[in-house]
């Protein structure tokens, strides 16, 4: 199916009863690292069928690695975290 545009990131459209291993990882400002951990999971000889990144509002240039990153890989989505407020704490 075609990818979804939404914010900026292209999020592949996979049916959620299709999935039997999904990773979910919250990033912040972990641009020197994020690269090394993507080519970590990637390398996997049983790699997860869906990977979710949740970039929580990275100000070093995270989420532009991790847009990239969706696009050499559509098994991987990226999705930006929710603002709080203070009385979300």
């Amino acid at each position: 199916r075609p990818a979804d545009e939404t914010a900026g990131f292209t999020q592949p459209m996979v049916p959620l009863t299709a999935l039997r291993y999904v990773v979910i990882t919250p990033i912040r400002n972990e641009a020197a690292t994020v690269a090394q951990t993507i080519e970590a999971v990637v390398g996997q000889t049983v790699r997860p069928d869906y990977w979710l990144l949740v970039d929580d509002h990275s100000t070093d240039g995270t989420a532009l690695l991790l847009q990239a990153c969706t696009k050499q890989h559509p098994w991987i989505g990226v999705v930006t975290a929710p603002a709080r407020t203070r009385s979300d704490y």
